[in-house]
């Protein structure tokens, strides 16, 4: 484990242990994966490090849906939030463009507060919570499949709600 001194910074020693253990009883355990007995060490040695990068992965991940809740909770008044993300903030920008950006995430916050509920849920799940379409087909109880199709539909009304209002 001293070839490894990142990820002990990062996680700690015993979580490292923790991982590889894991890792290493999930990978003796799958019998459909037979490799030559030369290849062993180099094989194993790359699923370790794997499941390391996956468990930082995940972590980066964690830290940046609580996040973007902390955002969303914060603004929790309106309903989706101050859309902190849609739109990037030039701190260079003149007042009339700040002025303009501003006028566009009011339009954008309105006009998903006149999308159906389901609507909104997907909207706000996929584009500010960072969920999945698997997720968020479990919480509305229906397919992955329905989900992506009131995702088409909610970004095209939303599209010739935000054209309406702008030209």
């Amino acid at each position: 484990m001293c070839r490894i001194p990142k990820y002990i910074n990062l996680f700690g020693r015993d979580e490292v242990r923790s991982i590889i253990s894991l890792k290493l009883i999930e990978f003796l355990l799958d019998e459909k994966k037979n490799y030559p007995d030369e290849a062993m060490p180099a094989v194993l040695k790359t699923a370790m490090r794997e499941a390391l990068i996956d468990h930082y992965r995940k972590l980066e991940v964690r830290r940046s849906h609580e996040v973007t809740d902390a955002i969303l909770q914060a603004d929790a008044p309106t309903s989706i939030g101050s859309l902190p993300d849609l739109i990037p903030d030039n701190r260079t920008a003149g007042p009339e463009e700040q002025l303009l950006r501003g006028d566009l995430r009011r339009d954008v916050r309105e006009a998903v507060q006149q999308l159906r509920p389901n609507e909104q849920t997907v909207i706000r799940g996929l584009f500010f919570r960072h969920k999945n379409t698997v997720e968020l087909a479990r919480e509305l109880h229906c397919t992955s499949q329905n989900v992506g199709y009131i995702k088409r539909v909610a970004l095209t009304r939303l599209g010739d709600m935000l054209k309406s209002r702008l030209g």
